[in-house]
């Protein structure tokens, strides 16, 4: 974990993000507790996976907040000091004329993020603190889902379910809002869970989320946390523009509709796995194992043969590589098939300590700093140490070191967490 640029930020600014990180901390265990199963550290392991976007954002909001305090320049701010203020002002109006919804066709959607022209707010249909920012694309903010839904439901209807205004460093607030589509009785934020796209943590509000995190703090840093929130302005503070009922009503449709997802093994809880946010569970994985052994031994025989396809992935690039160290085009288009059909290798091999014939199947990533962890197979001639009976449910490699589950003859199961 590359976590070491706190000491370049000034100490306003280490402030903001202390507190920040306490909050997606205790977001990323509301994640936990709201699987129903604590006593089963499998199920928190995997409900980690599904539901840490509140732990993207806390490794993520370092390198955007030094960003952009690092480029600050204070006289610049001060002579802005009138814009900001009309910046506000607008925003604030706004806030009040959303509160009977927008239109979907006055948005501009881009995965879970949306804005509207001449409107500073950056609108999120993720609730607690995913809108803190507008973080590149990855497996987590894109969803062809999204776009599914609004294709078929065009006249649907955005409602802001709560505001708030996120500051970074010394700079203008930000408003921020999280929505609710829906259009004659279905919603989009429902569908996502259902489907099991999103673990239903993912859509509580920020006033909830905050709530949640001042009640999980320890005394001291709640005693921090009050401080900071008695100095900071009304205007900044999460505030639902829905009535408690409302916004009750429609997290017991988000709660069902998780418990249907769960249920029926949809997306994120399925054996499969969700493909860049949670991985395939042992037991499919070993099916897939004996149903393709006949490939995966193959792939062993190819990379003893020829060394170099070791560092081939599904991209072009890799396959040119193999070729000009000398591996007979033909041989490079054999294994790459291998790869398709196996669904390893998309984009990440060779894992550092591992043999050569390392399979990845799933890579996930929760932010910018590499923090997530690696599932595949892998062929050991040596007996690989520790052994576990179970990589789902296993209390061993938590540390960042690789862990093992025997298939067949020389054939594991690893993973790694980092």
């Amino acid at each position: 974990m590359r976590r070491r640029l706190a000491d370049r930020f000034t100490a306003h600014v280490a402030a903001e993000l202390s507190r920040l990180a306490r909050s997606a901390t205790c977001r990323a265990r509301e994640a936990h507790a709201g699987s129903g199963q604590r006593e089963r550290r499998g199920n928190l392991k995997r409900n980690r996976q599904v539901a840490s976007f509140g732990r993207y954002v806390a490794m993520v909001l370092p390198l955007l907040a030094f960003s952009i305090t690092s480029r600050l320049n204070p006289p610049k701010w001060c002579s802005m000091r009138v814009f900001v203020c009309l910046l506000v002002l607008f925003a604030g109006a706004s806030f009040a004329a959303d509160s009977q919804g927008i239109s979907v066709k006055d948005l501009k959607v881009d995965g879970i993020y949306a804005t509207r022209a001449g409107d500073p707010t950056l609108y999120c249909l993720l609730g607690g603190n995913a809108c803190i920012g507008r973080f590149p694309i990855d497996a987590w903010n894109q969803d062809s889902l999204i776009d599914q839904w609004l294709n078929a439901h065009p006249d649907a209807i955005a409602v802001p379910i709560s505001y708030r205004r996120w500051r970074f460093g010394k700079g203008p607030a930000e408003p921020r809002a999280y929505l609710w589509i829906e259009d004659r009785g279905e919603s989009l934020n429902v569908t996502l869970v259902r489907e099991g796209h999103y673990a239903g943590d993912a859509m509580i509000d920020m006033v909830e989320a905050e709530r949640q995190m001042e009640a999980d703090l320890l005394p001291a840093a709640n005693q921090q946390i009050e401080k900071e929130l008695a100095e900071m302005s009304e205007d900044d503070k999460p505030r639902r523009s829905v009535s408690d009922g409302d916004y009750s009503a429609k997290r017991q449709l988000v709660i069902a509709a998780e418990s249907d997802a769960k249920m029926h093994q949809r997306g994120i809880w399925s054996e499969a796995g969700f493909p860049g946010r949670a991985p395939p569970q042992d037991s499919y994985m070993i099916r897939q194992f004996h149903d393709h052994r006949g490939a995966f031994e193959q792939t062993r025989g190819l990379i003893s043969s020829y060394p170099p396809l070791a560092a081939v992935n599904r991209k072009d690039d890799t396959a040119q590589m193999a070729r000009n160290a000398g591996v007979p085009p033909a041989v490079v288009q054999e294994y790459r098939k291998l790869l398709v059909q196996l669904d390893a290798n998309a984009e990440l091999v060779g894992v550092g300590g591992l043999d050569d014939v390392c399979l990845v199947v799933a890579d996930i990533v929760y932010g910018a700093f590499d923090n997530g962890f690696i599932k595949g197979y892998v062929f050991r001639r040596d007996e690989p140490n520790p052994i576990v009976d179970d990589l789902d449910h296993s209390e061993v490699g938590t540390d960042g070191s690789t862990v093992y589950r025997r298939v067949e003859g020389g054939w594991y199961l690893f993973e790694i967490q980092h």
